[in-house]
């Protein structure tokens, strides 16, 4: 067969077989590239998510926290002044009025609230 085709005819296929080889395996090498790519790609946009949403669970759980506060101040400033009310519906105009145990309450009250809300102060600088 080399002899009706010529002698030199050979270097044409054996240079369609090493190319056409190098192209392919090239080509393969690029679509195994492009798909890692792209899924590099989807795990970044997954963590990007997950960071997301940490930040927003920790900030959902401080608000939470800073409403469980002014919730519990505003029951203290509430209660107190019902008890001042209380006192003074229940109050005997005839009798001298006591206050010491009035003053010993609102002095606990005041440092309840004092505590509360250096520890509101102190979440919001957090934020």
């Amino acid at each position: 067969m080399l002899t009706t085709a010529g002698r030199y005819h050979f270097l044409y296929f054996v240079a369609v077989i090493f190319f056409g080889s190098f192209y392919l395996v090239n080509l393969i090498l690029a679509i195994v590239s492009m798909s890692y790519q792209k899924q590099q790609k989807k795990v970044r946009t997954e963590n990007q998510e997950r960071e997301r949403r940490k930040v927003e669970d920790e900030l959902e759980q401080k608000n939470e926290e800073a409403r469980k506060l002014s919730e519990f101040n505003e029951l203290l400033s509430v209660e107190n002044d019902q008890y001042f009310e209380n006192v003074r519906v229940f109050e005997n105009s005839n009798r001298q009025i006591s206050y010491s145990n009035l003053s010993i309450e609102y002095e606990q009250n005041y440092k309840v609230k004092k505590y509360l809300k250096n520890k509101f102060e102190t979440l919001n600088k957090n934020f």
